[in-house]
């Protein structure tokens, strides 16, 4: 029962966060192409976490969760995507800019991956003081903020990071015919080495 705790807000936030997308940000095609590219990319990054290190995880939920696809538990990827959406979101509020143009894309990527970095802040640590997942790591080797049971510093980076550049990546491709569609993708395969250095040091 307490993973259904975390999952069922969750899926009921997501919902309302894609009728807020179709409403208000341009429809059905765009609102499928955001969050249907949000979503995969998420199973596959964690699918890709898995199969790195089957015996070692990043972190791991303390009780079960109801939706996996493959060796991905379905919440996650709609987390970051709550986290990826909301930030994009709040940053288009706070600089103006709603339509992501070449020469404004990096200044909004850059403030919703600081934005993102908030989000993770309010989220990681009661959800492991309640206990739905905790963090694989040594003290030694990662800093935590709030003790050895408490949020790897190393996760709001790495919110920032993932949200900031995977935003960035999707307006290249989606928005943009030009070679910025080449920096996209160059883009996201930055994210996958990132996360494959950062679980090989982390496991070894």
């Amino acid at each position: 029962m307490s993973g259904l705790w975390l999952s069922i807000p969750a899926y009921i936030a997501f919902v309302f966060l894609v009728y807020h997308h179709y409403r208000y940000r341009g429809g059905l095609k765009p609102t499928l192409g955001f969050f249907g590219f949000a979503l995969v990319y998420g199973i596959i990054r964690e699918n890709v976490l898995f199969f790195l290190n089957p015996a070692y995880n990043l972190y791991g939920f303390v009780f079960p969760v109801d939706i996996w696809i493959g060796f991905a538990p379905l919440v996650v990827p709609v987390g970051w995507t709550f986290s990826a959406y909301t930030s994009w979101y709040l940053a288009s509020m706070i600089t103006g800019i709603d339509k992501p143009l070449r020469s404004r894309m990096p200044v909004v990527a850059t403030l919703a991956g600081l934005i993102s970095a908030t989000i993770s802040l309010i989220i990681e640590m009661p959800a492991v003081a309640a206990l739905w997942w905790e963090w694989n790591f040594d003290p030694a080797q990662v800093v935590f903020f709030g003790g050895p049971e408490g949020l790897p510093i190393l996760t709001l980076g790495g919110w920032a990071m993932t949200v900031g550049v995977f935003l960035f990546c999707y307006w290249a491709i989606a928005y943009h015919k030009t070679r910025w569609r080449y920096a996209g993708i160059a883009g996201i395969v930055f994210l996958f080495t990132w996360l494959v250095v950062v679980n090989t040091l982390l496991t070894v």
